[in-house]
């Protein structure tokens, strides 16, 4: 079992997807989302972020990122990742987890042992981490560490 970690970083707007991930094709592999860090690295401000991690069955309209093994003896990601995604509200529907954060805070969610968010291993299902901000135009970051199963 490989673990790999992606980082998103976008501007934020209303709704907008910072970081996905999703399966290239019908795999073997599952993948699991066990660790999840979120921020902003502007100024701090007091602006108040819903942060989601969500389930999706399309892969979005961002830039592709490459998921880089913990373990640099792991064979590449069997995933595809993304960020900075251009059109993404229809990447945020059917939410799994929810905080709330101030733009001044930053904050880690670790999933307890066996309560990892889990994506079957079908082509384009995944996960998207989508911020919704009331201010637009504040730079928002996402990391996320994902184990293929």
């Amino acid at each position: 079992m490989a673990r790999y970690a992606a980082n998103g970083l976008a501007t934020a707007s209303a709704t907008k997807a910072i970081l996905g991930w999703n399966a290239t094709a019908t795999l073997p592999r599952r993948g699991k989302l066990y660790d999840l860090l979120l921020g902003s690295e502007a100024a701090p401000a007091d602006n108040a972020f819903g942060w989601d991690v969500f389930l999706t069955t399309t892969s979005g309209v961002g830039t592709a990122i490459i998921p880089r093994p913990l373990d640099v003896a792991d064979a590449a990601s069997v995933f595809a990742a993304y960020s900075s995604y251009s059109t993404s509200t229809s990447q945020c529907s059917v939410s799994f987890l929810h905080i709330a954060l101030n733009q001044r805070a930053s904050f880690r969610w670790v999933a307890a042992p066996g309560s990892e968010l889990v994506f079957p291993a079908v082509t384009a299902n995944g996960h998207n981490v989508c911020t919704t901000i009331a201010t637009a135009g504040v730079n928002v970051n996402a990391a996320a560490l994902i184990e293929e199963q």
